[in-house]
């Protein structure tokens, strides 16, 4: 006999909210964290059950808490009920996201990257919708002008094994460039190994790995995709999706600034991480649920 019930994502929203129904439930919440319905990359199934539940969105929940401006956009369009979706933006445990030196020392010595080397990386699974191949196509240009860099590619799928991937890679000339070191837990020291975190994403809403990598005092470049724009201001590069001669200038310009401008540098590394600090603090985030829950 809960007082409250809150689901998570589509599936869970249509199921748990008629269970909940059913049984007698006052409050019930949903919860939705995708921008992409009208992407050829979301499965039929998933836009079938998102419009079941755009319908009894009028009837279930009493509200739908979007992770993100742009998701409540969205799903406004696609049916949902307009006046019971909220925003309420991720939170961050900014303590365990946080600079941290000795572990960038420790993984950059464990993967054989000299200190001085200018390192972008992708948090991200193997899937259409991160596209991977932009990221490659971009790196291939920055090793065309004599752009010197190592990239460290982390997320299921992004394995040796993956000939997909090391296909790519080898076509490309970049097999001695890219690092593929598969899913990782560890990733508060995987950002702080970073110069620079790159999302080459065709999709998103609001992407955990751009304000994680903040958090960590890690500047950002990204497509323009979901609230990344939202999230980065002023602290990174945003560039149109699917357009690798952008992305590489955007890393080129980035790698330029540490290279040639050490305190703009720390400036805007310290700014990143002020802005996921002021703005996007797990507390922040927990007072918000709690007082749409309690109300």
């Amino acid at each position: 006999k809960p007082d409250i019930v809150q689901t998570w994502m589509y599936h869970a929203d249509l199921i748990g909210g008629v269970a909940a129904k059913i049984s007698g439930v006052k409050k019930i919440f949903w919860n939705i964290r995708y921008t992409g319905l009208s992407s050829d990359y979301t499965k039929k199934s998933t836009k079938t059950i998102a419009k079941l539940c755009a319908l009894m969105s009028r009837w279930i929940p009493e509200k739908i808490i979007c992770c993100a401006p742009k998701v409540k956009t969205t799903h406004a369009e696609f049916g949902y009920a307009k006046e019971k979706l909220v925003v309420v933006n991720n939170g961050y445990d900014i303590h365990q996201f946080s600079p941290n030196k000795i572990d960038r020392n420790i993984l950059r010595r464990k993967y054989n990257i000299n200190e001085n080397s200018f390192v972008l990386g992708m948090v991200g699974r193997y899937n259409p919708i991160k596209d991977h191949a932009n990221l490659v196509e971009a790196m291939s240009i920055l090793k065309a002008s004599s752009f010197e860099f190592t990239c460290v590619l982390v997320g299921g799928g992004l394995v040796p094994e993956n000939k997909e991937i090391l296909n790519l890679l080898i076509d490309y000339g970049l097999i001695k460039n890219v690092k593929l070191l598969g899913q990782q837990s560890n990733i508060p020291a995987i950002m702080n190994m970073l110069d620079i975190h790159v999302l080459s994403s065709v999709s998103e809403a609001f992407p955990n790995v751009i304000a994680e990598a903040m958090a960590c005092g890690i500047p950002c470049v990204s497509t323009n995709v979901g609230d990344a724009q939202l999230i980065i201001g002023c602290t990174g590069w945003i560039v149109r999706t699917q357009n690798s001669t952008e992305l590489a200038t955007a890393i080129m310009e980035a790698g330029k600034i540490k290279q040639q401008e050490s305190q703009k540098w720390e400036h805007i590394k310290n700014e990143a991480r002020k802005r996921i600090v002021d703005d996007y603090s797990l507390d922040s985030m927990i007072r918000k649920y709690n007082d749409i829950w309690l109300n």
